[in-house]
């Protein structure tokens, strides 16, 4: 078969077996708002729920299930310790938001959408040269740009799917390509830079870059701004997305933004993104989220991109129809049985309570001392991640009727109620 087939790998590859990554919860990584929020730039969407991309020299695909991420890789391999380490597993994703949500109001509601969102511990080069692209840039021109320069000049790794997968050129590669080349890609102005970083880091060394996991964080930014086209906000990039500085705050104005409108509006004074800013708006981070305050701003950061900020938008719309049905639902029992008001307050929740309790009221009958009890049960809006409490009144029922027409409007605001009916002695 390979005589036959010299060229084609999907084949091979057809037999990788699926593998799961064993996380504590779902919550602990998603993949939708990991690998698209704009910290790597290798993944793509192939299918519902699934991504593939390329790690060092292996193509990866993943795959969301209910309870975990399952992966499987070509060639096959057991990759599971190398993707918990890509992925930094052994932080407790749940911890960080619980801690985050109770320090500020504004994550806490970003948070109860999107669940999941951690750093990943990407390879030092990459990333390196990644970011050096990521001037002035978007999201899908520098991902076709990275996607051109592995096809020119990274080694070839597998077919899969009918579709070519290439590793991310080494140092020695990248250092031999000449600026012109890489302006005919479409790389403009960047090109000198990768051409300059690459025969830096050719004479320093890939375990000089890899080395300065560890160090401190004025340390990594000196190293990093050696590099031609490395600023503070590329250098704090590199720094928190492949070199463990998990404090480190990239700042660029869509940051900035977030600082002046949720945390010290008179940043928005400020003329200019200056060295003082900057160092002000990360030390803002730092104060409110602690050591992990890199993680917490990729998550504001997040929150704010397009394709999140309208999921962000859904799910407040949601709420806001949840909350007006309950009241409406209030509003008509009351109206048509004599209900006492129900009263309604909203809470945001935390990742791990996902049910929304729906308007309990209990009632009872005098006439013939029995009492009728309609209890809330549960229902489901948007992610399950926002809880409704209703305050609890009692009140009369005229007659049986009025139970019946409280369970139609349950029922048409699409609130799961049941009843409960016990006979007991005695005044109510």
């Amino acid at each position: 078969l390979h005589n036959m087939l010299p060229n084609r790998l999907v084949i091979c590859s057809a037999i990788s077996m699926w593998r799961a990554l064993g996380l504590r919860s779902a919550a602990e990584l998603r993949c939708d708002v990991t690998l698209m929020s704009g910290q790597s730039f290798t993944w793509k969407r192939v299918g519902k729920d699934q991504w593939t991309g390329v790690i060092g020299q292996h193509v990866v695909q993943l795959k969301e299930t209910e309870e975990d991420v399952m992966y499987r890789s070509f060639p096959d391999s057991e990759l599971t310790s190398v993707l918990r380490d890509y992925f930094q597993l052994d932080t407790s994703l749940a911890e960080l938001y619980t801690s985050w949500s109770n320090a500020c109001p504004k994550l806490k509601q970003v948070a109860t959408v999107l669940p999941g969102v951690r750093i990943i511990r990407q390879d030092p080069v990459e990333c390196l040269f990644s970011f050096i692209c990521s001037s002035n840039n978007n999201i899908s021109r520098i991902t076709l740009m990275l996607d051109r320069l592995r096809q020119n000049f990274g080694q070839k790794i597998s077919c899969v799917d009918d579709v070519q997968y290439f590793a991310f050129p080494t140092t020695n590669a990248l250092a031999e390509i000449k600026e012109q080349q890489l302006r005919d890609l479409g790389f403009g102005y960047r090109a000198r830079y990768i051409v300059e970083s690459a025969k830096f880091l050719q004479t320093q060394g890939e375990q000089w870059l890899r080395d300065l996991r560890g160090r401190s964080g004025e340390e990594v930014q000196a190293a990093l701004m050696q590099f031609t086209g490395v600023g503070r906000k590329v250098a704090d990039c590199v720094a928190l997305f492949s070199l463990e500085q998990t404090d480190c705050i990239p700042v660029d104005t869509h940051v900035w933004q977030i600082a002046c409108r949720d945390y010290d509006k008179k940043l928005s004074n400020a003329k200019s993104l200056t060295p003082a800013v900057y160092l002000h708006v990360g030390d803002l981070f730092r104060r409110l989220f602690g050591s992990h305050a890199g993680w917490a701003h990729s998550l504001l950061f997040a929150g704010e991109l397009p394709v999140f900020r309208e999921k962000l938008a859904n799910v407040a719309a949601s709420i806001k129809a949840a909350k007006s049905k309950l009241v409406q639902a209030a509003a008509m029992i009351s109206s048509d049985t004599g209900l006492a008001q129900i009263k309604i307050k909203e809470e945001e929740c935390t990742t791990e309570d996902m049910k929304i309790k729906t308007p309990t009221a209990i009632t009872s009958r005098s006439s013939k001392r029995q009492r009728t009890d309609v209890v809330g049960g549960q229902d489901v809006v948007s992610k399950k991640l926002l809880k409704v409490a209703i305050v609890k009144q009692e009140a009369m029922l005229v007659d049986a009727t009025s139970t019946n027409t409280a369970l139609s409007i349950a029922e048409r605001c699409k609130v799961s109620m049941r009843v409960r009916r016990s006979t007991r002695k005695g005044p109510h």
